[in-house]
């Protein structure tokens, strides 16, 4: 997502019901082999999997992925 749409309102919102446990689980399991490959562990512990909000699901795992990418890069 380009930051410069963001602003001017430009990108289309795609809200939907993300189940955000489930979201962080994949994005962990995708990411634990960068991590393992980097002397890391990636755990996620005490996931409610009840929890469900209105987001966009592309943008939240975007963002997500970012972080523990840099995380495991830097």
């Amino acid at each position: 997502m380009n930051i410069a749409r963001l602003e001017t309102g430009l990108s289309e919102t795609q809200m939907k019901e993300v189940n955000i446990g489930a979201l962080l689980t994949d994005i962990c399991e995708l990411y634990g082999p960068l991590a393992e490959q980097n002397g890391m562990t990636l755990e996620l512990t005490d996931v409610n999997s009840d929890l469900v909000n209105q987001a966009n699901p592309q943008l939240i795992a975007q963002a997500i992925s970012n972080l523990i990418e840099n995380s495991v890069k830097y």
